[in-house]
């Protein structure tokens, strides 16, 4: 208990000293008003989703939405820690199933999406390239002879007797 308690603070001092920091004019802001201005936009818009109102009415100081804000957090550690460990798990685990639920199905609208603009593609191209063909279709032809290729004819001689020694 007593380590948890410490690595609590130890982290919420290492948080306090990034805020100093932030605000000692190392941020590169020139302005300070308008470093003021952003900073107090961010608390709002937390301050908003950790109350849960969307649209502040009322004008509240940037400090009391921070300790506002601060106290929340510390009741909500304090009640998770409470909580029975096997539940936080549980829900811990329910959490991660959901977003690779969510993260599978962007996948698969992703796919989905990809797959309609390839077959307007193909669609259109189909629709483009519509060529009609008229007439008969081409068989392929034989090529033509060479016609410089030399021919080469042998002439035999004529034996006087070959009459009659062939054989019909």
């Amino acid at each position: 208990m007593m380590k948890t308690t410490e690595e609590r603070f130890t982290l919420r001092s290492e948080e306090l000293e990034f805020y100093c920091n932030m605000f000692g004019g190392d941020a590169g802001f020139d302005d300070q008003d308008a470093q003021l201005a952003i900073f107090e936009k961010e608390i709002a818009g937390v301050y908003a989703d950790s109350t849960g109102q969307k649209s502040l009415e009322i004008t509240i100081d940037a400090l009391s939405m921070l300790t506002f804000i601060e106290t929340r957090l510390e009741d909500l550690i304090e009640a998770e820690s409470r909580l029975p460990p096997a539940r936080v798990k549980a829900e811990q685990n329910e959490r991660d199933k959901q977003r690779r639920i969510e993260a599978r199905e962007q996948m698969q609208r992703e796919s989905e999406e990809k797959q309609r603009e390839r077959a307007e593609r193909a669609k259109n191209r189909n629709a483009t390239d519509m060529m009609m063909r008229i007439g008969r279709k081409l068989n392929q032809r034989s090529r033509p002879p060479n016609k410089r290729q030399n021919l080469t004819v042998e002439v035999l001689e004529e034996d006087p007797d070959a009459e009659f020694f062939r054989y019909d």
